[in-house]
């Protein structure tokens, strides 16, 4: 049972965030044995210049990851980790975070009044998503532009994060294993995660000839979810005058496909399988190197760091 006990901690969000604010500790102490400071932690003031100068140079990209820029949470997390050697030593916290004045505190505000709304994931313009589309359509199916094309259909809808469609490595499927090590999920969607209706909420069988025509809705289920409310459910209608744009059609097309390549009912379903290749997973690196190579394509006035959004 101690041992069970152990793995269930290692496992949980708790132990990965203490094991971070330790890596940040001892970083912060090498950093001072390198800048030749006698003792990293003092009750002296000079100790709060120290410590922002510290935040600058983790600010600018010596920090435990080597991060070209850091953002301000970030900062205030490698802040937090240094007060708490101080506080251990019985010294006082050289960051405060409630005192305007504090030098630690005025660069990381600072930080913060550098960021904006910008710097979060632009939205699909309609110029790439039809160019999107275009490549689906003219790619055959089975291949990566074409179940790209119809991810980004299904995706403008329901908006999922890229462990809900991909995985990180073509080969390897990415397991979720909750804390107490008692169950595991594929993280990305199977089949078993869609179920196909018609106009009367009927149930109807993916493989048959005839759902293409009735299906009017899809209920997919969001199998592992960041704000832990895994399993729910959402339901989602068809469009029936834009075939091509159908959310609805794009979910089946890839069920379908899936099927075809002899995916298995609990594997992801988004797969391919190149000429002569073993079966390849599609991965979150692929799908922004598509996304992309449209934005270039569409808008190639658009800045490098707004392609990268």
């Amino acid at each position: 049972m101690g041992c069970a006990l152990d793995e269930e901690i290692s496992r949980s969000k708790g132990d990965k965030e203490i094991a971070t604010a330790r890596a940040r500790q001892a970083h912060y102490i090498k950093w001072a044995q390198l800048k030749q400071i006698p003792d990293p932690c003092g009750p002296e003031d000079g100790y709060q210049r120290v410590v922002a100068i510290y935040g600058e140079y983790v600010k600018n990209g010596a920090n435990c990851t080597n991060k070209e820029a850091t953002r301000s949470k970030t900062l205030e997390g490698y802040f937090n980790a240094v007060n708490f050697l101080f506080e251990s030593r019985s010294c006082p916290p050289p960051v405060d975070f409630g005192n305007p004045a504090n030098p630690g505190y005025i660069i990381l505000k600072n930080l913060e009044a550098e960021e904006d709304i910008a710097r979060r994931r632009s939205p699909l313009t309609t110029a790439m998503y039809a160019e999107i589309i275009r490549r689906g359509k003219d790619a055959a199916r089975g291949t990566e532009p074409w179940i790209i094309s119809k991810l980004t259909s299904l995706a403008k809808i329901v908006g999922p994060r890229a462990c809900e469609f991909a995985q990180k490595t073509q080969t390897k499927i990415e397991i979720h294993k909750y804390p107490s090590g008692r169950k595991t999920e594929v993280k990305a969607w199977t089949r078993a995660d869609f179920a196909f209706r018609d106009k009367n909420g009927g149930i109807l069988d993916p493989t048959l000839p005839s759902t293409r025509k009735l299906v009017a809705k899809v209920t997919i289920r969001w199998r592992i979810q960041k704000n832990r409310q895994n399993g729910q459910l959402l339901t989602i209608v068809r469009d029936w005058d834009n075939e091509d744009f159908c959310a609805v059609l794009a979910a089946l097309d890839l069920v379908l496909h899936s099927i075809e390549i002899g995916q298995k009912a609990g594997e992801p379903i988004l797969a391919v399988v190149p000429p002569n290749k073993p079966k390849q997973y599609v991965t979150a690196n692929k799908v922004a190197a598509a996304l992309q190579s449209v934005a270039k394509k569409v808008h190639p006035d658009f800045p490098s760091d707004e392609i990268k959004k």
